[in-house]
């Protein structure tokens, strides 16, 4: 007989049942919960076209226009830091319903509205009250930190998607009678390890879990072996990838912990900065109090969902301490889910009654509103590269435009046929657009997750044109500027004049007839 870990048998009758039969799913359709998945579909589909991609996006789009085979065996390897079910599943969609900005986002927006519903099953599975489990699906539904990854062409909503299966599934392996529940526990975690290296930090945690809960281990072992077969290949991959996160570990650890931290509590962009500590204390205060007076089952459920959000975030604190940094934000987000299930069992407490019932509510309109200001107000965006173009546009033929070809990349996909210049290459032009953007003073940026505070670079005019080109014009829109030079006779310039050396940076030839 399993040893459970977590599951105590002090279950109010309301708490088993009626609306959950004895094989941990729904007996029947709970309206609000349909309720919060309606809400989570608007907020995941709406605007989701309306900015334009950020450079990793734009990443995602160039491999998914190869081919298959391509994909997987070249560009992943050499283009890519993370593993290929994303991508994968992103080439198939896209090839349905298009390679719009919408289109190319809208997968990672299902697994978002998906996951909503399997948070709920999840508290279900724990043994929680159907208030507990509708509190963390509206938490899934509304966390701007969740719809912001929703409205991403990148691999975040997926592997949030599949955590959330990992943990509904090791939740049953830890009362399994049976070996089914240990194999699907581990060909959930499989896919969400194929879908990021970080999906590590709830995993183990949750071996841990099921360890402890039996005895003997060989259940966990079968349900581990998915695990091991996957984790071979994705060694390898991970060697070939490794370089691509150089650059983590040049930013501190306390600096990356800070912004991980606000990210949680705020969503990427941040408008509302200063107000963090009144969004920590809401979602950190009923996890204290259910712990301190909580019933036992919710004391215990609570306990163990900390304790792999704890354990999670110390084996990524190992890693860095070892060598291998590459904490960031982004990375821990399959540890939301279970720090959001804590705070749920919290607020919705028997004895937290309607006190906690509102404290969640307040929360999650907080969020809601931050999802809302994100969307229509905010100042912080991703670059609009759309506006880019279209002054591009203006500026006709028979010049060159630099730009860093780092973040600045995504200027490719909406400008109008333009062809990037080889650094060895010479073209003949008349004009030079020199672009950058400086970000605005004294607002805070949320770091690395593509806003356009962080585009900022300036390209200046080398001494060497100087003589020959005039600055005839300066544009300025949404954050950008545009110094537009020109010259009375065509002159052969090549990038390693304009770019800096030692930094990005690209060129952009327009020829004429374009």
């Amino acid at each position: 007989m399993a040893h459970v870990v977590g599951v105590t048998e002090d279950a109010a009758p309301d708490e088993l049942a009626p609306g959950r039969a004895a094989h941990g799913l729904p007996d029947r359709i709970d309206v609000a919960l349909l309720g919060v998945i309606v809400l989570a579909a608007f907020l995941r589909f709406w605007r989701i076209g309306a900015q334009s991609l950020w450079f990793d996006e734009y990443l995602t789009t160039v491999d998914v226009s190869h081919g298959l085979g391509r994909m997987l065996f070249t560009t992943l390897g050499h283009v890519e830091g993370t593993p290929p079910l994303y991508y994968v599943l992103e080439w198939g969609w896209v090839r349905v319903v298009g390679h719009g900005d919408a289109a190319v986002r809208s997968l990672s927006a299902v697994f978002g509205i998906a996951t909503v519903p399997m948070a709920y099953l999840v508290a279900r599975r724990l043994h929680q009250s159907a208030r507990v489990a509708r509190i963390v699906a509206l938490l899934v539904a509304v966390s701007p930190l969740f719809v912001w990854f929703s409205q991403e062409a990148r691999s975040y909503a997926l592997l949030v998607f599949l955590a959330s299966v990992s943990l509904y599934f090791c939740a049953r392996a830890v009362e399994a009678e049976t070996d089914t529940d240990f194999l699907l526990w581990g060909l959930a975690s499989a896919a969400a390890l194929a879908t990021h290296y970080f999906a590590a930090v709830l995993i183990v945690p949750e071996a841990v879990w099921l360890l402890l809960a039996h005895r003997p281990w060989r259940r966990v072992a079968l349900g581990a072996l998915p695990i091991v077969v996957a984790a071979v290949p994705l060694l390898v991959l991970a060697e070939v990838q490794s370089k691509k996160h150089n650059w983590i570990a040049d930013w501190p650890l306390s600096q990356r912990l800070a912004e991980t931290g606000r990210q949680l509590l705020l969503g990427i962009p941040e408008p509302l900065d200063h107000w963090w500590p009144l969004v920590a204390a809401l979602l950190v205060a009923p996890i204290v109090l259910v712990v301190w007076r909580g019933r036992p089952r919710e004391r215990s459920t609570a306990l163990v969902m900390s304790a792999l959000v704890v354990g999670g975030l110390v084996l990524a604190l190992l890693l860095a301490a070892i060598g291998t940094d590459l904490v960031l934000g982004r990375y821990l987000i399959a540890l939301v889910l279970p720090l959001f299930l804590a705070a749920a069992i919290g607020f919705g407490a028997r004895r937290a009654g309607w006190v906690g019932v509102a404290a969640a509510l307040a929360l999650c309109a907080l969020w809601t509103g931050l999802v809302v200001d994100s969307a229509t107000g905010s100042t912080l965006h991703k670059p609009d590269w759309r506006a880019v173009s279209k002054v591009l546009a203006t500026g006709g033929g028979d010049r060159v435009v630099v730009v860093d070809d780092y973040l600045g990349q995504p200027l490719l996909r909406y400008a109008h046929h333009p062809d990037v210049v080889a650094r060895n290459k010479t073209v003949r032009v008349r004009r030079i657009d020199l672009l950058y953007h400086v970000p605005p003073p004294k607002q805070r940026c949320g770091r690395w997750s593509g806003l356009a505070c962080e585009v900022f670079f300036f390209p200046l005019l080398p001494k060497s044109l100087q003589p020959h080109f005039l600055l005839v014009a300066k544009i300025e829109f949404d954050g950008f500027t545009l110094n537009r030079y020109a010259a009375a006779q065509p002159v052969p310039v090549r990038p390693r004049q304009l770019l800096s050396k030692g930094r990005f940076g690209g060129m952009v030839y327009f020829p004429n007839g374009r």
